[in-house]
Formats: C-alpha cells, structure tokens, sequence
C-alpha cells in the first residue's frame, strides 16, 4: 500500500497535473499522507491540538482550497468517508480533527523479502519512520500547499499594516527555510508566539520587525514558547 501512495502522491505532485480539482481518491490519499506518523503537537491559533498517529487537523476552508472544490463538496465528502468508517473526525472551534480508521494498513513497510515488518526489523523501521516524519511536510509540499503555508503565516504575524498583502521578498524566505529543511510548523509556530509577544508588551508597529527580516535571521527559534501570562500586581496593606 505503501508504494501505491507514494506513486500516487508523485502524479499529484507532476507538474502537468497541477491547479486541476483533485479526484475523490486524490483527496483520500491527500488525507492519509497529511497524517500524523506519530503523535504530535499542532499549534492553532495559540490552541495546542494534541494529535495522536492516524490523526490530522485541518478546516474545510483549507481542505477545499487544497483540493479545488467548493467548501460544500468537502463536507459531503467527509461525511460520506465517516459514514464507511474510513474516518473519524472531531470539531470545535472552526477546527477539524480527523481520524484515519485503519491507519497502520496503509502504512505498512514491506521487507525486501516482501513481509510486512515484524518484530525482528521493527526497530529498523521505527527509526526509518521517524526520519521520514521529521521531512515529511516539508519535503512533500507541492508550490501550491507552501503558498497556502506562507497564507498561515501571514495571517499569524503581526504585521506593521494589518490590512497589508502578502509581500514576495517574504514569501521568498519563506520558502527559503521549508526547502532548506524547517518545518513550516516551526515557522508558523513562532509567528503566533511572536505575535502573542508583541501584544503583551503593548509593542508599537513601528517597532514589529519586518516579516523579511524576521524570516531572514530565523528568529521563530526564539518564539518556540508562548509568553507567561503576566501576574496582577498585589497591593500593599
């Protein structure tokens, strides 16, 4: 199975085959590769989502801008694919968490002997799995889902002009650090604490560093920590 995903995730990607709505078995397939390996967190708008292996959060805004179909048509779809048991899926706050039923069977490795992996080479495949997980997302990312990246980014950063559009000289860095091996998480997470940062302490815009420059010195590894909530002072007697 897992040879077949992996072809297909290579005809998505062809560049022939790009900017067309996806098939039904495409946005399966999309699901089960956007995935979590392994459990993981996901920050969403300063919400810390605890996903767990077979498990993916996402909106159907996002799924429909991925997949090229109206926001109707996802829904229909998820619904379907919960109604065959294929998923299970959770929301709450504009958010979707879903659950690959099933998971591992598409997720089995064969050996070079053609036996899925057991016992004896588990230890081998486990450390193969984590290394793929690590570049999964990033080495994956079509232009168009790194574009919608960027997008999450944007939307995340505290901006000098709110209202302004999405500037190329940062979406450049951008996808600068996803191709040079950052994980877009990483990035985006740091954008939100930064963004958290720059509200607490009252920050005036003239001071938010450039989105540019900020991409340009790799300044989300300072942001990886939402700020502590301030304490109220106490008065004395």
């Amino acid at each position: 199975m897992t040879g077949f995903y992996k072809m297909f995730r290579g005809w998505m990607q062809n560049p022939a085959l790009l900017g067309d709505p996806y098939c039904r078995c495409a946005a399966w397939v999309w699901l089960v590769e956007e995935a979590a390996w392994a459990p993981r967190r996901r920050n969403i708008k300063g919400r810390t989502v605890e996903l767990r292996r077979g498990q993916l959060t996402t909106s159907t805004r996002f799924l429909a801008a991925a997949w090229g179909w109206p926001e109707t048509t996802v829904r229909r779809f998820l619904t379907r694919l919960k109604t065959d048991a294929m998923i299970g899926a959770e929301s709450g706050a504009g958010q979707l968490v879903i659950t690959i039923c099933n998971y591992d069977k598409y997720q089995a490795l064969p050996d070079q002997g053609g036996a899925v992996d057991g016992a004896a080479s588990g230890a081998e495949a486990a450390q193969k799995r984590r290394k793929l997980e690590g570049r999964k997302e990033r080495n994956t990312l079509t232009v168009d889902q790194t574009a919608m990246r960027f997008q999450e980014f944007w939307r995340a950063y505290p901006s000098r002009e709110p209202h302004a559009n999405p500037n190329k000289p940062a979406h450049a860095k951008f996808d600068v650090a996803v191709k040079g091996g950052t994980d877009p998480e990483v990035i985006i997470r740091g954008a939100e604490n930064y963004a958290a940062y720059v509200r607490q302490e009252g920050t005036d815009p003239k001071y938010v560093a450039q989105a540019v420059t900020w991409l340009s010195q790799k300044r989300w590894t300072d942001y990886q920590a939402a700020p502590e909530p301030r304490r109220a002072a106490v008065g004395m007697c």
